[in-house]
Formats: C-alpha cells, structure tokens, sequence
C-alpha cells in the first residue's frame, strides 16, 4: 500500500509507511496477536494482567504515539490522497511483489477500506 500511495502522490516511502503503520497493523492484528502482544512489551507498555488482544491492541497504540512523536501525519490526506485513486491503487497494491509478505491476506475491497481509514485519520 505504502508503495502505491507513494508513487501515486510522489510521498517518500518511510513517510507513506508510518502514515499508514497503526491502520494496516490494526488490520493484521487477528494474524499474529502473540506477535503484537510481544511488540507493545519492546516498545514499553505495561501489559501486566492483559490478556493477549489487550496487549496486541496496545501496541497499535504505541505505533501511533511514536508516529505522533515524529510528527507523522494522522491522515493521508495530508499527501493529497484523494477517495477516487483508492480502487486503483488497491488493485495495484495486490500486484505488489510485497502483497505476499503480509501476514494477513486482503481484497481488494480491505485494501479500500484500509485507505479509507487511512485518509479519515482515525486509525
């Protein structure tokens, strides 16, 4: 995703990564709690007495503090994303030579929705 975003609003790669870091990882929580739940632990959150999705969901919101820190944008409408180009760049996105790598696989249809997430910086 990062790869279309970027290349579509001419965004550097590490910047389009971050922006959308916390909205993709929330996606593949479900794939790998164990593995977040052990993330939120390295990136310092207390999860003493959590259970495994409590501890996962604390590491999406650490991703965002660290993203905020850094002053990373919450939207990716602050690189221009405009609703029209999601559908193009969600097809594309599945061709990526990355697509393969994610933990959990998408459609074209969670790819949309993760934009669109994305671009309401709600994530």
């Amino acid at each position: 995703m990062a790869h279309q975003l970027g290349g579509q609003y001419d965004a550097p790669h590490g910047v389009c990564c971050a922006m959308l870091l916390p909205t993709v990882e929330k996606y593949n929580i479900i794939a790998a709690p164990e593995r977040f739940a052990q993330l939120a632990e390295i990136m310092g959150e207390d999860t003493t007495g959590l259970s495994t999705m409590e501890a996962a969901d604390l590491s999406i919101k650490a991703m965002r503090r660290m993203c905020d820190d850094v002053n990373i944008p919450r939207s990716i409408k602050a690189i221009g994303a405009k609703p029209e180009d999601f559908e193009l760049m969600a097809e594309n996105a599945l061709k990526d030579g990355n697509a393969f790598s994610n933990p959990r696989k998408g459609t074209k249809e969670d790819i949309v929705k993760l934009f669109q997430e994305a671009y309401d910086g709600k994530n």
